[in-house]
């Protein structure tokens, strides 16, 4: 995790990133916002050492997680890999009455194209890593949970679908009215 947001990062051992979330939280205006953005996105590759962000994987829909992908992909070429489940949320999310899209925040990107699509319980294989996906609805029905083996210890990106840094994390319990299959969930 990123000192400055909502952004996690796996490392490959040539150099190359793996972006999970890219949002910074970072509220002043749009221009200072997308300057912040490039400004720490230089200084976490030379703090590690990267050459680029490789690809970028938001584990839902929330701006908050996914504001600054397609300065990513634009700026590094990076890919953008989703769950089957919150493709179309981020590719379409006018379809949906949903709160905190990328629109409501006002980028000049209202929407995020999906280069791979991975399906309930895929796997992702990138570089010498396998990132398991699995459906993770926590404080939206459309969210993401990737797991992945990393120097011999499970690591979960969950986005904020749970909270807490010890042992026994407090899960978000939600009800969405909009959610498509039972119309809410606890």
């Amino acid at each position: 995790q990123w000192k400055t947001g909502n952004c996690a990062l796996l490392v490959s051992d040539t150099k190359v990133g793996l972006l999970v979330d890219d949002g910074l939280c970072h509220w002043v205006p749009l221009s200072e916002r997308a300057e912040f953005h490039r400004h720490v996105m230089e200084e976490i590759k030379a703090a590690l050492g990267l050459s680029r962000i490789e690809i970028v994987i938001p584990t839902h829909y929330h701006g908050d997680h996914t504001e600054n992908i397609p300065e990513i992909v634009a700026s590094d070429g990076a890919r953008v890999a989703a769950l089957d489940v919150i493709c179309e949320v981020l590719e379409h999310p006018e379809r949906f009455n949903l709160a905190a899209a990328l629109p409501w925040y006002g980028t000049r990107y209202d929407t995020i194209a999906v280069d791979t699509v991975v399906p309930e319980g895929g796997v992702l294989r990138w570089r010498e890593y396998e990132l398991e996906f699995f459906h993770l609805a926590g404080q939206t029905y459309y969210h993401a949970g990737i797991a992945v083996e990393v120097d011999g210890a499970r690591v979960l990106f969950c986005g904020d679908a749970v909270f807490g840094w010890n042992s026994a994390p407090e899960p978000v319990l939600c009800w969405n009215d909009n959610e498509p299959r039972e119309r809410g969930w606890m």
